[in-house]
């Protein structure tokens, strides 16, 4: 079992309505905790006509753990998460599959010391993060030319300056 019985779910739909968060990171939060994602393992066993494979790796079904965790391509994003937290507060966070899906991190005392403004900063994080992957994804599907890692970190900066930009009016 991916996520243990801890989860706050009524925290975690709360935190989709956190209106700090972009309001396209929020739908798609919602989609993916509501399984509501139009990924090709969902479509196929719904006996659509699509290849079951992910659309960015090519190296298994595309099912939500796959989109948002297993795929290279979403490593390399949840990497990049990682280093811009551990740049911005000097934390090891540790991006795990729990924190990615539900946009907060497991317990802990730093976490429970941190502000309402930084905890909503790194939610943002976790967000931009997930829009990153779906973008990239999406991408891909409509280019059929994989995005490179500089394109993927470039649009994840981008996201981020965007959404602090929008902070500070």
């Amino acid at each position: 079992q991916l996520i243990d019985e801890s989860v706050n779910w009524n925290q975690v739909f709360r935190n989709c309505n956190d209106r700090t968060v972009d309001g396209q990171w929020r739908d798609l939060h919602w989609r993916i905790i509501s399984h509501a994602l139009p990924l090709r393992g969902r479509l196929h066993r719904e006996n659509v006509s699509v290849i079951e494979a992910c659309p960015s790796c090519g190296l298994s079904a595309e099912t939500d753990v796959h989109f948002l965790w297993e795929c290279s391509k979403s490593k390399e994003v949840w990497t990049l998460a990682e280093s811009f937290l551990r740049e911005m507060f000097k934390i090891g966070l540790r991006i795990d599959f729990k924190t990615a899906l539900t946009g907060q991190p497991s317990p802990s005392k730093w976490w429970k010391r941190m502000s309402d403004t930084k905890r909503s900063f790194i939610r943002a994080v976790l967000a931009a993060a997930r829009w990153t992957i779906w973008c990239q994804r999406n991408k891909f599907l409509l280019n059929a030319d994989p995005p490179d890692r500089m394109e993927i970190k470039s649009l994840f900066e981008k996201e981020i300056r965007v959404w602090l930009e929008l902070r500070r009016r």
